[in-house]
């Protein structure tokens, strides 16, 4: 592993970079978003920033930069709201793309994603009051089918999206 400090603007995160792994810094504008690396077939590693003018604009993106692995491989999304992050955070663990949405209307960017990629299906997070049944039918009406992952509050939201984690390892 090689070690390495790339500089925010005033932050400085530090993290691995191994020979044949892409590294992509995800950034939207003034909120630091993470790293995600992803294993590729060349010799060396390299660092792609992504960076949208909001957060929903970046993980459109990010699925955008990884269109051959998401049309290949995985082939399912997470929908979660985009004004708050619980749901999102404990979504990370179904190792899945995630896009943003709002409550009442789904996004721009999300219904770009969802109709530019050969996408089956669309894990939505949280119930009504997270992303309303109208955003769930939006999705459907694109052709993908939806499984909402919800509780009846947050910590039982989590329950279930680890419930789908324990599933999708057992398949």
């Amino acid at each position: 592993h090689w070690r390495d400090v790339y500089k925010y603007d005033s932050y400085e995160d530090t993290f691995s970079f191994r020979p044949g792994v892409n590294t992509y810094v995800i950034k939207g504008i003034n909120d630091y978003t993470g790293v995600v690396s992803i294993p590729i077939t060349v010799r060396y590693a390299g660092i792609t920033r992504i960076a949208g003018k909001n957060r929903y604009d970046t993980a459109a993106q990010l699925c955008s930069s990884v269109k051959n692995y998401l049309n290949r491989y995985d082939r399912k999304v997470v929908l979660a709201c985009g004004d708050n992050y619980p749901d999102a955070l404990a979504a990370s663990s179904l190792g899945r793309f995630i896009l943003l949405t709002t409550k009442d209307r789904l996004s721009e960017e999300a219904r770009t994603v969802l109709t530019a990629n050969d996408i089956e299906g669309v894990f939505v997070l949280g119930d009504d009051d997270a992303i309303s049944d109208t955003v769930v039918q939006e999705v459907e009406e694109l052709g993908r089918s939806t499984t909402r992952l919800a509780g009846k509050d947050r910590i039982a939201t989590c329950l279930a999206i680890f419930d789908q984690v324990q599933a999708d390892h057992t398949n």
